[in-house]
């Protein structure tokens, strides 16, 4: 929890500068570990390849990115039920937040899922696929607003 709170008055009454009001400093104090920011601990805890601790640490986080959660679910590779719920997951949140995401794209994501077992070609195939789609998603974001400009006249 962030906020402002007083400090100790010992360290709070400090003189006004003209040397005769006095005021209360505040202190921005954050709540943060000792292990620092909650997404710094994520990425360490996907690092070491324990599933457990990176889905624990996912849950101090207040959004997880496409690209996390795709490093997570390739985490339970050696689950083979709780990987393909968790690809099923990633899939349907792909077509969510990329709705003009072609099928082919997500043919390539499920094939990519089943390699990625076997091999890590798979997981560059997915890596891939989504970097390609972040792309195609930002393209069209700027081809639509140029086009809008064009339109309206205001470009």
């Amino acid at each position: 929890m962030c906020g402002l709170r007083t400090l100790g008055q010992a360290s709070v009454r400090r003189p006004h500068s003209k040397g005769t009001t006095w005021h209360h400093r505040r202190a921005n104090i954050c709540s943060v570990t000792s292990q620092g920011h909650p997404h710094a601990r994520f990425r360490r805890a996907l690092s070491t390849g324990d599933p457990r601790l990176a889905e624990a640490a996912a849950r101090d986080l207040h959004h997880v990115s496409l690209a996390d959660a795709l490093e997570l679910c390739l985490l339970y590779r050696g689950d083979p039920e709780r990987y393909e719920r968790a690809a099923a997951r990633w899939i349907a949140r792909l077509i969510a937040e990329r709705p003009k995401i072609h099928l082919s794209e997500i043919e390539l994501a499920a094939a990519g899922f089943r390699e990625a077992v076997h091999n890590d070609r798979g997981v560059v195939v997915l890596r891939e696929c989504l970097a390609a789609s972040t792309r195609a998603t930002a393209g069209r974001a700027v081809t639509g607003a140029v086009g809008k400009a064009n339109y309206t006249g205001t470009g």
